[in-house]
This record gives C-alpha cells, sequence and structure tokens, in this order.
C-alpha cells in the first residue's frame, strides 16, 4: 500500500497490520495518517532504520512487534510515546532490542504475549522489571526454558507482582526444571503480594491432563508452604533482634521477671500479622481444558 503527501489520511481506522517489506519513509508515512486514531498496530516489517524523533500515538492500546524494533533508536532512546498503550506482543528473537520499550511502558504494560523463539533466562532478565504485568501468555513456539521462573521467583524486586494469569498452550513446557520453577514463582508472588496485600488469586491455564494438574497443585503447596514458612522464622528472627536491640538501650520493651526481653507491641503486632499471614488459607485457581480446582 503507498499513500500520497496528499491523501487526506484514515479517520476512521482503529487498527493496521503491517507484514510485508515497506520501505522505512512508506512504514513513516502510513504511521503518520492514523496515527491519532490508532488503537492496534501489529508489526512485521523488516526495516532497519529507526525514528529520529518521537512518535505520539495517544490512543494506542495493543503493540505487536514482530521483526525490527523500530521505535527503539541505536542509542536506547524509546521513539514512542503511547501512554494508554497496556499490551505487548514481542518476539522472544528481538527481546535484547526491545528491552528498553518494556522498561518505557512497565508501567503500563498489563498483558505480555511472547512468540517466535525459546524463552530462557537472559529473557526473564528483561522482563523481571515488568512490575504491573498480569497476563502472560506462552504459544508452542515461545516455550520457558531451564531457569526462566526460577529467576524471575528469587529477582529482588519481586517480579511480576500483579500477577494473575498465565496461558500455556498444548505442551508448552516440555523443560522440567522450567516446570517445576512455575510453582516456585507462583508461591513467591503470592508470599509477598500477601504480606501487602493479603490478596491470592491465580489463574493457570493449559490444555494438559488432569495429573499434570494435580502435580503442579502438590509443588505449589509445597513451594508455598516451604516459602512462607522460611519468612515467618526470617520475620520472628528480626523480631528477636529488634527487642534484644531495645534492651540494650533501655527503651521499647520491657524486661520480664526471668530477665528475657517482652517485645513492645508494636513488635508484638508485626508477629501476629506474619502469623496470621501464614494462617491464610491459599485462594489459588488452576484452570486446565476449563476444568478449575
Amino acid at each position: 500500500m503507498y499513500c500520497s503527501r496528499s491523501h487526506a489520511g484514515f479517520p476512521s481506522l482503529r487498527s493496521l497490520a503491517l507484514s510485508f517489506d515497506y520501505s522505512f519513509p512508506q512504514l513513516i508515512r502510513l504511521l503518520e495518517l492514523v496515527k491519532d486514531t490508532m488503537h492496534d498496530l501489529f508489526l512485521e516489517v523488516g526495516v532497519s532504520e529507526t525514528l529520529s524523533s518521537p512518535m505520539t500515538l495517544p490512543l494506542l492500546e495493543t503493540l505487536t512487534i514482530i521483526e525490527e524494533p523500530v521505535f527503539v533508536a541505536p542509542s536506547g532512546n524509546v521513539m514512542l510515546i503511547a501512554p494508554t498503550l497496556h499490551y505487548l506482543g514481542v518476539d522472544a528473537q528481538k527481546m535484547a532490542g526491545l528491552q528498553p520499550l518494556l522498561r518505557q511502558f512497565s508501567s503500563t504494560l498489563v498483558n505480555i504475549d511472547f512468540f517466535g523463539a525459546p524463552l530462557d533466562t537472559t529473557v526473564s532478565v528483561t522482563c523481571e522489571f515488568l512490575q504491573n504485568v498480569a497476563c502472560i501468555t506462552f504459544p508452542p513456539d515461545a516455550e520457558p526454558k531451564g531457569s526462566f521462573f526460577s529467576h524471575l521467583a528469587t529477582s529482588i524486586p519481586c517480579s511480576w507482582l500483579r500477577l494473575q494469569r498465565i496461558s500455556f498452550a498444548d505442551e508448552t513446557i516440555c523443560d522440567k526444571e522450567c516446570y517445576d520453577g512455575l510453582p516456585l514463582l507462583l508461591a513467591s508472588v503470592m508470599l509477598r503480594r500477601s504480606v501487602l496485600t493479603r490478596n491470592r488469586i491465580y489463574h493457570v491455564e493449559s490444555t494438559r491432563s488432569a495429573l499434570a494438574k494435580m502435580h503442579l497443585l502438590a509443588l505449589l503447596q509445597k513451594y508455598s508452604g516451604y516459602l512462607r514458612r522460611k519468612e515467618h522464622v526470617a520475620n520472628r528472627a528480626r523480631t528477636r533482634d529488634a527487642a534484644a536491640r531495645v534492651s540494650q538501650t533501655g527503651g521499647g520493651s520491657t524486661t520480664k521477671k526471668d530477665g528475657s526481653c517482652a517485645p513492645d507491641a508494636r513488635e508484638r503486632e508485626d508477629e501476629v500479622f506474619y502469623a496470621d499471614t501464614m494462617s491464610m488459607p491459599d485462594s489459588t485457581t488452576c484452570s486446565f481444558s476449563g476444568v478449575s480446582t
């Protein structure tokens, strides 16, 4: 498709998919014509040039980039202003070049779809700062590998803290190490989020068998209990250390008849909060082939 400079534009166009080898000037011309109305943009163009100045797409909500990251300059600067962008579809093979784009929109991105290549730890490092992402989709050609999930589970600060849904295609997870890392990630996120909001609701979708479902739930329960217990023990140790320091300075705590130190009200409240967090039942929902548990 070619548009002359005198073209009036497309005032009603909301979605645009470009999947041919356009020249860079043609691509920019098309984007300029639809930038004020476009909500959905799909780019599969092989241009190597990038924008020299930022382009504003005020209504853009979804962006899919399969080939070259035209919105990222060689310097790493992001040449896209899209305040309403909440969905990003990315080719795993291009993740290194898209890292500045992910960082730029980490506060608004809620849904992420991966495709094109298996996902390893280098991809999880790129994605670990997506703190507001709620939905992740892994198709068959972009299955996670190795320590993808376990790396996210141990990252600081916690990755994907607002995660609500993970979707897999048939047999997407074929790597046992990665499969075993999934419940560790979910348990880690649940633990850290429950301490902050007391909210634990997850939906893990797949078309796996009932046996796989039971295996996942068993791993999730094991890791969740282990991490919560570990956090509780660490908090008890911090409480005792704080009480000992206060006792040495002569304030904040009272001394019992046997010489032991009693924590003040704030310390007791903190300990009760963590104990209550541990006793809260998990409300984890895993959906496999439309069957929920």
